[in-house]
């Protein structure tokens, strides 16, 4: 079993997609899914920047790097699971 730990708690995993990808996709939420399975059930989630699939497609060409980050900070906030940290993953 691989657990990713800080102290006794594990920390959650968090992904970031790549240009013309979407968190709204299946093979995102599959890599979010399988990531907890692999990791005994740690909280695991992909943080989109746009609040539907295609918004979130078009973000990935054309947002600017700080408005992506951003937008990843304003979700990251809005999620009380990442409050206490968490191990972020981009593809």
């Amino acid at each position: 079993s691989v657990a990713i730990s800080v102290g006794s708690s594990k920390l959650p995993i968090v992904f970031a997609h790549g240009m013309g990808d979407s968190c709204f996709n299946s093979g995102m939420q599959h890599i979010a899914e399988h990531t907890s399975q692999l990791l005994s059930g740690v909280y695991s989630t992909c943080i989109p920047t746009g609040d539907t699939q295609s918004e979130d497609t078009t973000n990935g060409y054309f947002l600017d790097m700080d408005s992506n980050v951003d937008a990843f900070a304003e979700k990251i906030a809005q999620d009380p699971k990442l409050a206490n940290g968490f191990h972020a993953i981009g593809f």
